[in-house]
């Protein structure tokens, strides 16, 4: 038939003549204008509008519906299925059904039959039935009848596409029921960032989390092809459409076949290691094969693993090739190359490359590792384990950096970095660490990791009998027995190597009760013979007039390990004053900055160089005292500044005090007195001489102890008829020859001040107490403008006589004007603070400790509180009120006793920082001991007043001519340079400090210092079952037994916390023959087993807070020194170098005769099997690579073949041109245009039936390549992915696939 004719008759617009053109005209046309996967709904609506412009009576229509049926009966007919075709299989029913059902449309036609119903012909999997089991018949059809009826109908379901394959036994051109599944895999790495960052791994769900999900554990990707299908034509379809690399030659990929018995555990990305070793049987496709069919070739089961390679850009060699050739010539020095691999720096890691290079360098860890022994004893169920990934990673790290095969002198120890960082927050970041303390990590990580102990048993830990603390056989039969309890819960290569055993000795000084236990260790810590010392100067103010000097200078030697309390007693000792007579005070600017006597409890638990640091101005002071009857009041000393436009005044000196009795607080000659005797301290000068000498240059002065009213001729007054020399409370201790002012004027504030911090505190409720002290300082310095004169407490007829020398001296109750200047002026914001006239700052807060006793302040509130005799409710409301943040009002209301002409306002340091005077319940006042109002003592309270209490702060405002004679050169003044004391037993403690740093130190003196008893300290103590009280024990520890590997960590760091501080001191120690028999406890253990060589050091440089680690590692290969750097490695000629103050950490190795393992029988039999079983698998992994290496030779034989024969192989014009058939194979070949064919290779959706693209845990399954549950198979290496496939037979038209 030709062209023309069959055009005529296959074409439905011809039969239509020209009512238009509605359907497609020839199979190509349709092709071209219409998938089946176009909407059916949308091409049936389209037909019938087409229907409602031509057709217009039920004749038409029925011509229409029978001319439907004759096309599709026609191509029908024409139905020649060759090998190659391919078609769809659809329900017989439903062609049945077009062409029997009556209809007068096809409208009435499609309402009746439905769509196309796929779902009836296959199973739960989208997979076809067996032909002898299929519920309802099926019919293959060509594609150009399923276009016409699906673009009638529509479809339901997955279209199912198939190709004609010959069976074998019959002869028959049969339907390829169900096409080869490949499972894909690639050859690739791993990626470099671990898949629990990904996922949010962590070490608590380890044991539930599914390694399936994980990307390095994929699974391979699926790909239907059918038989007729050729090699290059499953290549060229990996290439484009899983590996996304349709730019690349063809040239540059290949392709293997692989089997295994594992083979469905195998995930997408397989490592070249892993494909080599892991994976039994490969073979690979040669170019010659390529253009070759699949069913040509024997693959015909039902599911295959192939493995997708191409070349690396960087070499543009196969990673096969690559590592093939690398092993085979790595294999040949195996024994002897290794051990030379630095180890990169990530970024402040160097602690874990030095520590991990010592470690990897000890041969029985080695072997242990290397072997792949490590495995058979994971303990990935193990609590305290970490599901043996630290082991894993510390084994893979130690195969790279033994791995012959490798070419360059570093590696990364990123994977390792990030499964540590993993499991411990402290390596996690990039922050400097300590080297032992990550070498003690490690060892006990790899120990739980690969612990043979499944289930540990419960264990008592024994005790031994009083009356057998003198028995050496009883003391050696605990110690066995507490090993062996140690083994039944701990055993693995780490306890068979590193764990010793410590005596430990407690002895009670009061019953003489003595406890003996043992512990194990990994590595010794060993203190150095030498005493890190601790100093500090301290300015010493002497108010006991012991000192020669009243203001003077001591420097103090401590212990780096010494508290507050040991600074008092060394004080005291070496002033020879009271504990309770000094108080100490950090000074900055004048004034105190720290009170160390109100955390005195706290201090304790502190030492001293985090308490005191060096550059802190600490001043001691020397304070005889009556703790019953004595006040202690702090003294600060200021003047006008020099430059007067400012109009301010400045603090000067250091803080001072005087003491008063009780019966001196409301005397003001007495205070004035005090004042000048304390103030003297700060100059050269005679102040209490110089004022006397001024009192006589008057020219009518007489001396009196007591002065009347008579001596004041100024003064308008009347006689009392007191006698000469007899005391006058009006006059008191006023001198009619020189005035209360002269020199300096007194002020007074109070110091109550409640930290807005605290205000929330507050409880009217509450039992709380206020801590008593003995001196109550102020931790910032008040505004100089809050101070009052304090001669303006006293009554008038007292006030006149102190001030007599006054022009007038009159009575009259007149302010000065310095202080209505300073109380009147008007304020101003500036910098934050609030500003008076004078420009001088409110308040100005100091101390780091200023909040810290916040119940002194409540404790002066509450003294108010009964002073003024208001209610709780009243005292309430108040509180309230006054604790709001807005200013308080610049007048507070009267208190009910009438002090002094003076109100009392501004007690409080300042306006703006402090709260308002306030009131509160009795039934809070803990304490009156900072009373402002009322007196210290409590026989006293609410009966009389003073001028002063604990709580008052005085100042002393000097004159500025006076200030320039007495301090206004530094010559005259004492605080800048006092004279130092001489501490004769300190000079000679740093002289031989000195020769002690400059000298050696010995390893065999760190042993010895090891055992020395010490008494534990007050926050140490033992608690004695006989005494039944804790109790400062005599405590010593001994060296009972080593193990076969002895780490030693010599103590450089001070401090609990690493960096603190360090001993750069040099320590010798042996390269060879440490015998350790002298320090060990035991007196069994024989001299031969305690013999060690030096196998690693360990070394630290730098100081406080940082530095940089390095290793200096015997190889044991090559039994030479080498110095690691990270990644730099050098060759050690002089081991003697290893001795230096650098070293840190020492590795020592038991001496064995013949280079006989250690770890003890067990160990040494585990090592030997592991060491044979590995040499029989590195035999097999070489007849492995022998026979890899000849399937490489026969591809790049064939390959070099075929480019001589036809030059470069072209196979994309193989692709363009259509497939090669088999030879055997007959028939005429179809001609595909190009662009026709390439779109059914690169289709996703298998347009053209024979391939579908999808992976074993992606939602991208379709339904006509997902292979049924119960699939067949013929042989057991041909099983189902899921492992769930059941018996069916074997066959091109039988077999199904999941």
């Amino acid at each position: 038939m030709s062209d023309e004719e069959h055009q005529e008759i296959t074409s439905y617009s011809a039969l239509q003549g020209n009512e238009g053109d509605v359907l497609s005209s020839s199979t190509s046309s349709i092709s071209n204008k219409s998938t089946i996967n176009n909407s059916p709904i949308e091409d049936g609506n389209k037909v019938e509008a087409t229907q409602d412009n031509h057709t217009n009576n039920d004749e038409e229509l029925a011509k229409d519906l029978e001319n439907r049926r004759a096309l599709i009966k026609t191509l029908l007919s024409e139905q020649d299925w060759k090998e190659g075709d391919t078609c769809v299989v659809i329900p017989k029913l439903f062609i049945d059904s077009f062409f029997t059902t009556q209809a007068m449309s096809i409208d009435e036609l499609r309402n009746i039959l439905g769509p196309m119903d796929f779902h009836t012909i296959v199973d739960n999997s989208g997979q076809l039935f067996p032909p002898e089991n299929e519920p309802a018949p099926t019919i293959a059809v060509s594609q150009n009848v399923f276009q016409h009826l699906s673009y009638w109908f529509g479809v339901l379901g997955q279209p199912l596409e198939r190709s004609f394959i010959t069976n074998p036994q019959t002869g028959v051109v049969e339907i390829e029921r169900w096409p080869i599944a490949f499972a894909i895999h690639c050859i690739g790495k791993k990626p470099h960032q671990p898949a629990y960052f990904r996922h949010g791994y962590s070490r608590h769900n380890h044991h539930h989390h599914n390694h399936n999900h994980e990307p390095e554990n994929e699974g391979p990707y699926f790909v239907s092809v059918s038989r007729t299908k050729t090699f290059l034509y499953l290549l060229e379809l990996i290439k484009d459409q899983l590996l996304k690399l349709s730019k690349r030659s063809i040239d540059d990929f290949r392709l293997w076949f692989v089997s295994d018995s594992k083979q469905n555990e195998l995930p997408y990305l397989i490592t070249t290691t892993n494909f080599v070793y892991k994976i039994s049987r490969k073979n690979l496709v040669p170019p010659n094969v390529l253009k070759r069919t699949l069913l040509s070739e024997g693959v015909d089961d039902i599911i295959f693993h192939v493995v997708i390679e191409y070349k690396e850009k960087s070499n543009m060699q196969f990673p096969i090739d690559t590592f093939v050739q690398s092993r085979i010539s790595a294999e040949e020095n195996n024994l002897k190359l290794g051990g030379h691999m630095g180890l990169s720096n990530l970024g402040n890691t160097c602690y874990m490359n030095s520590a991990l290079q010592c470690l990897l360098h000890v041969p029985e860890i080695n072997q242990y590792f290397f072997n792949n022994i490590y495995q058979k004893e994971l303990n990935v169920d193990n609590p305290l384990g970490y599901n043996g990934d630290v082991a894993n990673a510390f084994g893979s790290l130690l195969k790279s950096a033994f791995d012959p095969a490798k070419s360059s002198s570093s590696m990364s120890p990123r994977d390792f970095k990030h499964t540590i960082g993993r499991y411990s927050s402290m390596f996690s970041g990039y922050l400097q660490q300590d080297s032992q303390e990550f070498l003690s990590w490690l060892l006990d990580a790899l120990h739980e990791d690969l612990n043979r102990i499944q289930k540990k048993p419960y264990c008592e830990k024994p005790e031994l009998k009083d009356d057998e603390v003198d028995d050496k056989e009883a003391i050696a039969r605990l110690a066995e027995t507490c090993w062996n309890q140690h083994k039944q819960r701990n055993d693995s290569v780490i306890t068979d190597l590193f764990t010793g055993l410590y005596e430990s000795i407690l002895v009670c000084p009061d019953c003489g009760k003595t406890s003996i236990t043992f512990d194990p260790f990994s590595d010794l810590t060993l203190p150095l013979p030498i005493n890190k010392k601790w100093y500090h100067t301290f300015t010493v103010v002497d108010y006991s007039k012991t000192l020669v000097n009243g203001i003077s200078k001591v420097e103090v030697e401590l212990k780096t390990t010494s508290n507050y309390d040991d600074l008092i007693n060394y004080l005291s000792n070496f002033l020879n004053v009271g504990n309770e007579s000094l108080f100490l005070y950090e000074v900055f600017q004048h004034g105190i900055y720290a009170d160390f006597q109100k955390n005195r409890i706290k201090n304790k638990f502190l030492p001293i160089s985090d308490l005191i640091k060096d550059g802190d101005d600490v001043v001691v002071y020397i304070i005889p005292h009556n703790t019953e009857t004595d006040v202690i009041i702090p003294v600060f000393n200021v003047v006008e500044d020099s430059d007067t436009s400012y109009r301010m005044e400045n603090y000067f000196g250091i803080p001072l005090f005087i003491t008063l009795s009780k019966d001196q607080l409301n005397s003001f000659g007495t205070i004035r007195q005090k004042l000048l005797e304390t103030v003297s301290f700060l100059t050269t000068v005679d102040l209490v001489g110089e004022y006397e000498l001024v009192k006589q240059e008057n020219e009518n002065y007489t001396g009196k102890k007591y002065y009347s009213k008579r001596d004041f001729p100024t003064l308008a007054t009347e006689e009392n008829g007191k006698a000469e020399d007899e005391y006058d409370s009006d006059v008191s201790l006023a001198n009619p020859y020189v005035d209360a002012d002269f020199g300096f004027k007194i002020k007074y504030i109070y110091d109550c001040e409640i930290p807005s911090s605290q205000k929330s505190r507050f409880s009217f409720n509450s039992d709380s107490h206020a801590s008593t002290t003995t001196i109550h300082v102020p931790l910032h310095k008040p505004a100089i403008s809050t101070y009052k004169l304090l001669s303006e407490k006293l009554p008038p007829s007292k006030r006149m006589y102190y001030h007599s020398q006054r022009a007038g001296g009159t009575l009259a109750e007149e302010k000065p004007a310095e202080e209505d200047k300073s109380l009147s002026g008007p304020e101003e914001k500036l910098d934050g603070y609030l500003v008076s006239r004078t420009n001088t700052p409110q308040i100005m807060p100091l101390g780091r400790d200023e909040w810290n006793d916040s119940n002194e302040a409540v404790a002066s509130i509450d003294e108010r509180i009964q002073v003024e005799g208001k209610s709780e409710s009243e005292a309430s409301n108040t509180l309230e009120q006054s604790l709001r943040p807005a200013l308080p009002p610049r007048h507070q209301p009267n208190s009910n006793l009438n002090l002094s002409d003076t109100e009392s306002e501004g007690m409080f340091g300042s306006s703006s920082f402090m709260p308002p005077q306030t009131v509160c319940p009795d039934s809070t006042k803990p304490s009156n001991i900072n009373s402002p109002l009322e007196s210290n003592f409590d026989e006293e309270a609410n009966t009389t007043t003073t001028l002063v209490n604990r709580s008052s702060v005085l100042l002393c405002d000097w004159d500025k001519d006076i200030y320039m004679k007495l301090f206004g050169n530094t010559s005259l003044t004492t605080w800048v340079t006092p004279p130092e004391l001489v501490n004769q037993e300190l000079v000679e403690s740093k002289a031989r400090f000195e020769r002690q740093r400059k000298s050696k130190i010995t390893l065999a003196e760190c042993l010895r210092s090891f055992s020395t008893p010490e008494v534990l300290g007050e926050h140490d103590l033992w608690y004695c079952p006989n005494c039944k009280d804790h109790k400062r024990a005599t405590k010593s520890i001994q060296i009972w037994s080593t193990g076969d590997i002895l780490t030693i960590h010599l103590k450089r760091f001070h401090s609990a916390r690493a960096f603190s501080d360090k001993i750069d001191v040099v320590v010798d120690f042996p390269i060879e023959g440490l015998d350790m028999k002298p320090y060990l406890a035991n007196p069994s253990v024989q001299e031969k087993d305690c013999i060690y060589d030096l196998i690693a050091v360990d070394n630290h440089y730098g100081g406080l807070g940082g530095g940089h680690y390095t290793a200096s590692v015997k190889n044991f290969k090559d039994d030479k020194w080498y110095y690691f750097n990270d990644s730099r490695v050098t060759e050690i000629n002089n081991p003697e170098e290893l001795v230096s103050s650098a070293a840190y950490l020492l590795f020592y190795r038991k001496r064995r005769p013949d280079n006989e393992s250690l770890g003890g029988d067990n160990l040494r039999e585990i090592l030997k099997r592991g060491e044979e079983e590995y040499k029989a698998k590195a035999i097999e992994k070489e007849e492995l690579l022998t026979d890899l290496q000849k399937s490489i030779d026969k591809y790049h034989s064939a390959l070099r073949f075929d480019q001589s024969q036809d030059g470069e192989i072209d196979y994309e014009s193989e692709l363009s041109t259509g497939e090669v058939a088999d030879e055997k194979s007959s028939g005429e070949e179809h001609e595909v245009p190009k662009p026709a064919r390439r779109q059914r290779v690169l289709s996703k959706d298998g347009e053209d039936g024979h391939c579908s693209l999808h992976h074993s845990n992606s939602k991208r399954q379709k339904m006509n390549s997902s292979p049924p549950e119960d699939a067949d198979v013929s042989s057991s290496e041909n099983s189902d992915l899921n492992g769930d496939v059941t018996g069916r037979e074997t066959s091109t038209t039988e077999v199904k696939i999941d």
